[in-house]
Parts: structure tokens; sequence; C-alpha cells
């Protein structure tokens, strides 16, 4: 408060004593008299700010100069002023002044995102996600298959049936879930007749724990706290990503087992520097590309800050077995400058 005074009272000075600065100016239109400056009466012009918080703007302006009309329009970060003609170069030369940028705003420009996703471990651990693709001679329904395909090493999740048949007239069928071993799978293709193994996929949903950034321990202890109060204390991070990047900008890339979109920009409802807005996107693409649909994990869009983590829930299903996790981002200043943004862990 006291530097916003002292401020004040130093602009009051420039003001009263009628100074001229020569820059150019920020102008976003102009209407009525403001096509005249030389004129003697009263001008009403539109002024685009650009980095300084509209509304503190004005408020200054008030104070150094009460007999200025000031109006701000926050939604627009536009200021309406309404002065004499003589004084109207010097108020606007003032305001230039002013919009510029500060330091937190040079911090946003670029910065470095850590991404986790934390989840609870799945009960029985022994059992590996899979996605097989069988052919066969004749379609059955999803009952006949569930009831063929009930084993005590195996949880299936989901299946697929194919229209489509190829020259041999053979259908496929895609069936996902998890799985004890190999053994288990090859008991699948026996179980159902005429069937013929021709794609398997075991997936790995753990890798990232050999990795030593990627650990919840990583995070800060409050944050883990409160992490572990909602989720439970053996959670463990199954995708990690992170980045520099700059805004307005976007990436795509792998998180674990899944796929990130994560799209930034400044949050122009705030205009306070430091304040973000995200976009993320979080979903598993199909291994077996011709009818199995890919999976979202999670669509949001959220306010951020600089420097303080942005938390986001999900519940999703991992093959007839309901998960719970949380996203974690970290936007933090990117000490590294500019050459960095873009850049993405191996």
């Amino acid at each position: 408060m006291k530097m916003r005074i002292l401020l004040a009272m130093c602009l009051a000075v420039l003001w009263v004593a009628g100074t001229s600065l020569s820059q150019e100016q920020s102008l976003q239109s102009s209407s009525g008299p403001a096509q005249n400056p030389s004129g003697g009466g009263l001008q009403t012009v539109i002024v685009q700010v650009r980095r300084y918080p509209v509304g503190e703007l004005a408020e200054l302006l008030r104070s150094i100069a009460p007999e200025v009309g000031v109006t701000s329009d926050e939604k627009s970060n536009r200021l309406i002023l309404t002065a004499p003609a003589e004084r109207m170069k010097e108020l606007l030369n003032l305001i230039q002044q002013l919009d510029v940028p500060n330091a937190g705003t040079l911090q946003t420009q670029y910065l470095t995102y850590r991404v986790y996703m934390l989840e609870i471990p799945l009960k029985g651990q022994d059992f590996k996600s899979f996605s097989l693709v069988l052919e066969r001679p004749s379609r059955q329904s999803s009952t006949e298959l569930l009831d063929a395909l009930k084993d005590k090493d195996l949880q299936i999740g989901g299946l697929f049936q194919g229209d489509q048949r190829d020259e041999e007239e053979k259908g496929r069928l895609v069936i996902q879930g998890r799985a004890a071993s190999q053994d288990a799978i090859k008991r699948i293709v026996e179980k159902i007749p005429g069937s013929q193994l021709k794609q398997l996929v075991w997936e790995d949903e753990t890798f990232t724990s050999g990795i030593p950034a990627a650990q919840i321990t990583r995070l800060p202890q409050p944050l883990q706290e409160h992490l572990r109060k909602f989720l439970g204390d053996e959670i463990q991070t199954v995708g990690y990503w992170f980045g520099s990047l700059s805004f307005p900008s976007e990436v795509r890339a792998p998180i674990g087992p899944w796929m990130l979109e994560l799209k930034t920009r400044s949050d122009p409802r705030t205009n306070r520097a430091g304040d973000l807005l995200l976009e993320i996107e979080v979903q598993r693409e199909s291994e077996v590309p011709f009818f199995v649909p890919t999976t979202r994990i999670l669509s949001n869009s959220v306010q951020g800050k600089v420097g303080k983590p942005i938390i986001i829930g999900y519940n999703r299903d991992s093959y007839g077995t309901r998960t719970m996790g949380a996203v974690v981002i970290l936007p933090e200043a990117d000490t590294a400058g500019p050459e960095a943004s873009g850049k993405t862990a191996p």
C-alpha cells in the first residue's frame, strides 16, 4: 500500500506539471472529438490495456487525476477516458508508461509443467492387463462368451465383436482384461471353438516406478499428505510427464500407457500475472485400431497459478474394476529460459 501511495504521488507531480511523453500510443479505437486532439473541448478515447490490470489502473488514474472521467471494462481490459483535449495526450502517454511487462508477467511466458498420474494399486498385482484379438468362424452372444471365459486366473473387462469378415469368412473378437499368466490366455483360445490368436498386447501401468523424479515423494510434503488423505497411503505414480511450454501453447505426449494433451494460456478473466487457464485431456488409445474405441480418462478445463499445484480427481474403469486416481499438475517458473520451450522428458 505504501508503494502504491508513493507511486500515485510521483505520477500526480508529473500530471500537474503537464509532462508530455513522446512514445507511440497503444490505442484500440477512438471516436468523436478524439480525432482532433488540438481542440478545446472534451475528448473520449478507448484504450486497450495489454498488461496492467485494468481495474487497478483505473483506480490509480482517478487518484492522481480526479477531474478526468475514467471507466474500466475488465471483460475486454479496456479503459474509456474522458478528459480535456489539451490533457488527453499527457494522459495517454502516462498510461503507456504504466502498461509494461512486470516481473510476474515475464515469469509466466515460459513455464515448466510437471504432471503426475497417481492411483491406488489394483488388488491382485500378479494380474497384468492385456488386449487380444481372435479370429473365429462364428459369432457368439456376450453371455455365451462370458460363461466360456470364466476362470480364476482371468478378469474380463471388455468384449468387442466385429461384423466385418475376411476372405475366409472369419470375424474378429477383441477381449480386454487382466490375466495371471500366459497359460490363462491360452485357455481363452481353447474355450472359443475354431478361434485363432492374431494379436496379444500385455500392458504395463507401473513402468514409472523406476523413475526417481516421478515418485510421489518428490512432491511437497503438505501435498503428499493431502493426496494420501483422499486416495490412501498406498498411492503410486502410474504416469509422469514434464516439459517447458510458453503460452498460449499445447502439447501432446505419452504419460505412462496413456496420452496427455495439455493446452495453456493466460487467464483473461483475472488478468493477473501468473494466472493460467489449462485444458487437459488424458486418454488411452486403443492398441487394436480397427473398431475398439479410445477410452477417455478425463477431460477438464481448470484455472491455475504459477507455483500452485492443481489436482484433478478421476475414476476410470480398468477392465471391469473401478480405479480411483488423480492428476497433479505443477506449473513452475522455467529457469532455463525461452530456448527450453517444448523440451520433454525422454
